[in-house]
């Protein structure tokens, strides 16, 4: 089997604007592509792997996932998979609902689309000093982030926001950053509200949980795992019961999570879970990784 993972899926002028997205048309024919040349994964399938560890005889076959509960999979990826007869797994936050404001790191891609990257990098070093930052964490996160993207001053500010400043002073930094470029923008306007939630549930796609507010796990400790990650599983169970309880980890590449997600995750009885890997899913997996199947970005199938 084969997850891909998706975020933004818009057409180019869907507000509000980001860099990084997945066109429309690219989606469509992404899913023909897959329709054609692999399969989509169906219902009964996904309940053999993930109770009896049984991978289908066409072992290429796509599951489709999508995480931040954006606005973008009700507008346009719900549409299209409805009309095609496919399912998805689709993965929320939950603290965005509480707070009114967008998650620090959804913020940082629209800094990124509305602020000149030269303009933001100047003012970021204005703001953070040494008692802001890790430099320990951004030399092991260097080696393993952004890999597949060019090297400029974007994926420097990425690193920086996400990875090098400590996540106890993250918020209140990049607080400063939207009031100095006089940012405001409606989390209605970027999130799925719970009425999207619960429609789309009745009509056949699956919800799990991705952490209360996307932070890095393993810059956590157990303690603060364990609320972000149950936060998000109560969240949706208040909104709408799913047939599984599962759980996709936020940016989800090496060093973003440790044992102690896996550990919270088989604790609390999660019945699987994503990360990122360019790899299949195998039987391995189900013995070995079944909180951290691995996962394609849907960038590496673009044609």
């Amino acid at each position: 089997m084969q997850c891909v993972m998706y975020h933004y899926v818009r057409p180019k002028s869907f507000y509000p604007n980001v860099n990084n997205f997945l066109t429309l048309n690219e989606f469509r024919r992404q899913l023909e592509y897959f329709e054609k040349k692999n399969g989509f994964l169906n219902k009964n399938e996904l309940y053999n792997f993930v109770y009896l560890g049984k991978i289908p005889k066409n072992s290429n076959k796509i599951i489709l996932t999508f995480d931040d509960g954006l606005i973008d999979h009700y507008k346009f990826v719900y549409k299209e998979l409805k009309k095609r007869k496919i399912w998805g797994i689709f993965y929320v936050n939950s603290n965005q609902y509480k707070t009114n404001k967008l998650l620090d790191v959804h913020r940082i891609h629209i800094l990124l689309n509305k602020v000149p990257n030269v303009k933001l990098l100047s003012e970021l070093e204005n703001i953070i000093d040494d008692h802001s930052i890790s430099k320990k964490d951004f030399r092991l996160f260097k080696k393993n982030t952004y890999l597949n993207q060019n090297y400029d001053n974007q994926i420097i500010i990425k690193r920086v926001l996400n990875y090098l400043i400590r996540p106890e002073f993250k918020e209140n930094i990049i607080d400063e950053l939207f009031k100095k470029f006089k940012i405001n923008i409606n989390i209605y306007d970027f999130y799925l509200n719970e009425k999207h939630i619960i429609e789309m549930s009745k009509n056949g796609m699956i919800f799990g949980s991705h952490s209360s507010s996307h932070k890095v796990l393993s810059l956590l400790n157990k303690r603060s795992q364990t609320n972000e990650i149950l936060n998000s599983d109560i969240f949706l169970k208040n909104v709408f019961p799913q047939d599984y309880k599962t759980f996709c980890i936020p940016y989800g590449t090496k060093n973003t999570f440790n044992q102690d997600t896996l550990n919270i995750l088989k604790k609390f009885k999660f019945d699987f879970g994503f990360a990122v890997k360019s790899k299949k899913i195998t039987s391995y997996d189900f013995k070995k990784n079944m909180y951290n199947l691995p996962r394609f970005d849907c960038n590496e199938f673009i044609n």
